[in-house]
């Protein structure tokens, strides 16, 4: 009997991604005779309106709050408009005196010295391009995912070719019987047998089946590309990269990067709390028109600094910096343990990567022997040489041999693209 498991290392995990595309199936559509790459169907992904737009729009919120920081370097511009009506009785002469008086001005306020302001805003800057590493990194996420897909799709697909063939022997085989033992020249029980093994690999095509349409609507909803286009089968993996070519790129691992940001925007935050001791330095342009006083009409313009100095807040300032000071000091280690962990990470995958590299390697080699030896007995039965059974089985071992190199070849293209992720790069 032929068992044939597809292991959980190639389970999708689509994570937020199905989430935010899962209605997208729009773009250009590409027909199933044209055969698409990897890097095709992730450009495709990229593109999906969904995703596209829920990264603009976090693009765009941390330029806005980076606009926000720079607006205190310009000049602000108020009008505004007065009208007084008085009304005055006097009781001893039962007099009443009524005064309207219509003004009209213009403030224009210019910072001239506010403490923690450029603080500000090169803690917002650091924040636009942490959005950016943030991006790239669900980018990365997006590539991953789509890989993932991928990779099933082709192994499903390989395996699928090989099941047909074996079920096609199969089915010959137990029609074959069933005459054998109409005539008694073989037992019930061996028909019986191979009418089992027979229906087991129907069921186990059935399976797979079912599970290449699963992936393939996920890898539609992923790039809006056609469920029933064809994909292009990945190169054969040569070599595999040193260790140390991963480790000199540790700087550029997206996550390390975030938290250099996060460990500069905590000691912008710092400068920004102790900035609140100094002085705010304002230059005031006033002009007024209309009627200034009861006695008085026409133009008034007045030209005043304004400097405000915090003397005392209760040692809110005090406490403030302290706990950005903390803060700053928390960012710090976060990056300390995050480079070691890092580095820790890279070893385990790179070495397991090696492993895998050498298994895949062996599995290769066993692929050949197996589709020699079948090709071997197709040959033989046509000549009588061997038994519609022998060739099964070698067609079963051929199935077998296949399937262990293609998902080692497939968890190795993983375990690369997960490598290369970790130091930022696709692949």
């Amino acid at each position: 009997m032929i068992r044939l498991v597809i292991g959980d290392r190639f389970e999708v995990h689509a994570g937020k991604f199905l989430l935010a595309l899962i209605t997208a199936y729009t773009g250009a559509v590409v027909s199933a005779s044209q055969v698409v790459s990897l890097d095709a169907a992730y450009e495709a992904a990229l593109k999906v309106e969904d995703y596209r737009l829920s990264n603009q729009s976090v693009k765009e919120q941390s330029r806005s709050r980076l606009n926000q920081a720079k607006s205190y370097l310009y000049p602000s511009l108020t009008a505004e408009g007065q009208y007084t009506d008085t009304r005055f009785k006097n009781k001893n002469t039962d007099v009443e005196t009524e005064t309207r008086r219509k003004t009209v001005g213009l403030n224009l306020r210019q910072p001239l010295f506010q403490g923690g302001l450029f603080s500000g805003i090169q803690r917002e800057n650091a924040n636009v391009e942490v959005t950016d590493l943030e991006i790239q990194k669900t980018n990365l996420d997006l590539y991953l995912t789509v890989s993932q897909t991928y990779h099933r799709i082709v192994l499903l697909e390989s395996t699928l070719d090989v099941l047909k063939e074996i079920e096609k022997v199969s089915t010959k085989r137990v029609e074959l019987l069933r005459k054998r033992v109409s005539i008694g020249k073989s037992k019930q029980v061996d028909f019986l047998t191979n009418e089992l093994q027979n229906q087991s690999i129907k069921i186990q095509l059935g399976q797979i089946e079912t599970d290449l349409s699963s992936e393939r609507e996920v890898f539609a909803r992923l790039t809006s590309f056609s469920k029933n286009v064809s994909l292009q089968s990945p190169e054969v993996t040569e070599t595999i990269k040193p260790l140390d070519y991963y480790l000199n790129k540790i700087s550029k691992t997206p996550e390390i990067q975030i938290q250099e940001k996060n460990l500069f925007i905590a000691e912008k935050n710092e400068s920004i709390a102790r900035a609140q001791h100094l002085p705010e330095l304002y230059l005031d342009l006033d002009a007024r028109y209309g009627e200034l006083s009861s006695t008085q009409e026409g133009r008034e313009y007045a030209a005043q600094l304004t400097l405000e100095i915090p003397l005392f807040e209760g040692g809110r300032v005090k406490a403030e910096t302290s706990e950005a000071r903390w803060k700053k000091h928390q960012e710090r280690a976060k990056l300390m343990g995050l480079k070691k962990d890092t580095e820790v990470e890279i070893r385990n995958q790179h070495g397991a990567l090696t492993k895998n590299f050498e298994l895949f390697k062996i599995y290769e080699k066993s692929l050949e022997t197996a589709r020699k030896n079948y090709q071997l007995y197709n040959r033989e039965l046509s000549l009588g040489l061997v038994s519609n059974l022998e060739l099964l089985n070698s067609l079963n071992n051929y199935l077998e041999a296949k399937k262990n190199r293609e998902e080692s070849f497939y968890e190795l293209k993983l375990l690369e693209l997960k490598l290369a992720q970790l130091v930022g790069d696709k692949n």
